[in-house]
């Protein structure tokens, strides 16, 4: 399975897009009385309606993640060995017993509109105490459905795996809010420990 990786954007042109945008739409809220101050008032009214519709309907369409973050390259996932292929940088692959330990949090997640999209960070300890971190997304139910059935197949195969919602909760298989009996039937179905 392809995922592709993802980088943080630092606070970048984007976000001062976004704020530009910000300025012009609380120029329209102001209303006309305020705006009729300046010799140029409703001319600049309707100027910033235009204009934060052009900033306010990309973000509406793609979400905070074109935002928040940039593709970096692609994450190959299976059930015995993960691949991380970074732009210009050498191919990083590894078995699921050179793993010490695979921590998986859920960024982010949206599901509104005409998006869909989970952004998780991917911790991987690996056997000589080497520490890799990416994050990586999910973005269509396909790929989620596929994402999902290999971490059952991790799971069943021993591998050392958390997975941590935005509060830093245990979940399973992105499930959150599990009862005490549900933790229990997992614990035994996949021979984990939970704490």
């Amino acid at each position: 399975m392809s995922l592709k990786l993802l980088e943080k954007r630092e606070s970048g042109y984007l976000n001062i897009v976004a704020k530009i945008g910000i300025l012009f739409f609380m120029i329209i809220l102001l209303g006309k009385d305020v705006l009729n101050i300046l010799p140029i008032g409703w001319q600049l009214k309707h100027f910033s309606i235009f204009i934060s519709l052009f900033y306010f309907l990309p973000i509406v369409v793609a979400g905070q993640l074109k935002l928040n973050y940039k593709e970096i390259g692609e994450l190959e996932l299976s059930e015995s060995n993960i691949q991380l292929n970074i732009k210009n940088k050498d191919i990083l692959e590894f078995t699921v017993s050179d793993i010490k330990k695979a921590q998986l949090y859920l960024e982010e997640k949206d599901s509104l509109f005409l998006r869909f999209y989970y952004v998780m960070k991917l911790v991987i300890e690996l056997n000589e105490d080497k520490q890799i971190i990416n994050h990586f997304y999910i973005r269509d139910k396909k790929e989620l459905t596929h994402y999902l059935e290999i971490l059952k197949r991790l799971y069943r195969k021993g591998m050392n795996l958390k997975e941590y919602n935005q509060k830093g909760e245990r979940i399973f298989l992105l499930q959150s809010n599990l009862k005490y009996q549900d933790i229990q039937e997992i614990k035994e179905e996949y021979g984990i420990q939970w704490n």
